[in-house]
């Protein structure tokens, strides 16, 4: 059960100085939790949950807004995930869930897949490894009712020095890689036929990523739209250039948006392999 206040409960005392991403133990069973934009108080005994977001003035919200920019700016410049890191999704903002929920990730999946909600920049941060073996992540801004501001910067954040077209590489045990345009549609791919996945970041790789590939087949599964059908063409031939038999994938929506069966009967009857 969820109680939502619209007024400020009385436990809200025990917390009001909870930075973003903090979180605090106000009895044997309850457990409060503060991400940036409302605050979340857990009953592990009764198993309830309530919840309070505070209604913020414009001067908060510009406050908020200069606080965030200066945090985006300092964690571009290192390749390393920015902190804090809050893993569990049932403490992120709804906004944030709902984006990865519509990707068909549940709560389970979202822990596996190592995304977590970064209160200070107020975005999802999606580790990954390229396919040149370095680490790296990307994070996804989320529009939150207290930062509704314009100049929050672009949609996706990447690290400064990671090359985007660098490939974020899934490794699995089954033969056969899936090339997909972003991480969330490599990770619903990898989790529905066990392959291989590489997310472009994009509609291009870069040849040395390419050349990295281990497969000797591979499909090229990108967005529905005229970028994603000249980058899977121009991918498509450059992955021949290495002698790796590949097969372009067209589909009406992009690969996240389907469910595991999907997946693999849209692969099975344009690739033969799923």
């Amino acid at each position: 059960m969820t109680i939502f206040h619209r007024e400020p409960p009385e436990w809200l005392k025990k917390v009001a100085d909870l930075r973003p991403g903090g979180r605090r133990r106000i009895s044997d069973s309850e457990l409060v939790s503060f991400n940036g934009k409302g605050y979340s108080k857990y009953d592990f005994r009764e198993g309830e949950l309530e919840v309070y977001e505070p209604h913020l003035s414009i001067a908060e919200r510009l406050a908020l807004l200069r606080a965030a920019q200066e945090a985006t700016t300092e964690a571009a410049a290192s390749a390393v995930p920015p902190l804090p890191a809050m893993t569990n999704p049932r403490d992120w903002p709804s906004e944030a869930r709902a984006w990865m929920h519509k990707a068909h990730f549940s709560n389970i999946d979202i822990l596996a897949s190592g995304a977590y909600w970064n209160s200070r920049i107020h975005r999802v941060i999606l580790p990954y490894t390229t396919l040149t073996g370095n680490p790296a992540w990307i994070a996804r801004r989320i529009d939150l009712d207290t930062l509704a501001h314009p100049g929050r910067g672009p949609k996706y954040l990447f690290p400064n020095g990671v090359p985007r077209n660098g490939g974020a590489y899934i490794m699995g045990p089954e033969a056969g890689v899936v090339i997909t345009e972003d991480l969330l549609s490599a990770w619903r791919v990898h989790w529905a036929t066990g392959m291989s996945a590489v997310a472009a970041q994009g509609v291009s790789l870069d040849r040395k990523a390419l050349a990295r590939l281990p497969d000797l087949f591979a499909a090229v599964w990108l967005d529905p739209d005229k970028y994603g059908a000249n980058g899977s063409a121009r991918i498509a031939n450059d992955l021949g250039a290495f002698g790796i038999e590949v097969a372009q994938i067209r589909t009406d929506l992009d690969p996240k948006y389907y469910d595991n069966a999907a997946i693999r009967e849209v692969l099975l009857d344009q690739w033969g392999r799923a």
